[in-house]
């Protein structure tokens, strides 16, 4: 598994309640399907990620291997310095 879709699955909550939610299959134009584990809702990446999520953990992911501190990611990519240090650590786990 390519560590950016581990680190999504791994931040994958329900939109609804913010719940922990489970991958649950594919829809029809095979986008991934989540269940919320809490709600029961079902839900696809595109409802709850940011269109940019994907390219915004590849360029973390790069600035922290160049050295750069969490903090100046967090501000320069306009991102909290929690979800910097979260990616970080679940890239650390892999």
């Amino acid at each position: 598994m390519e560590i950016v879709d581990f680190i999504i699955n791994s931040i994958m909550t329900c939109l609804f309640c913010k719940g922990k939610s489970v991958k649950y299959g594919l829809y029809k134009n095979n986008i991934q399907r989540y269940k919320c584990l809490g709600c029961n809702k079902t839900f696809s990446e595109t409802t709850i990620t940011n269109v940019h999520l994907e390219t915004n953990i590849r360029l973390v992911l790069h600035l922290i291997l160049a050295g750069c501190s969490t903090l100046d990611i967090a501000d320069e990519l306009g991102l909290e310095e929690k979800i910097v240090i979260k990616w970080k650590k679940l890239y650390i786990k892999m």
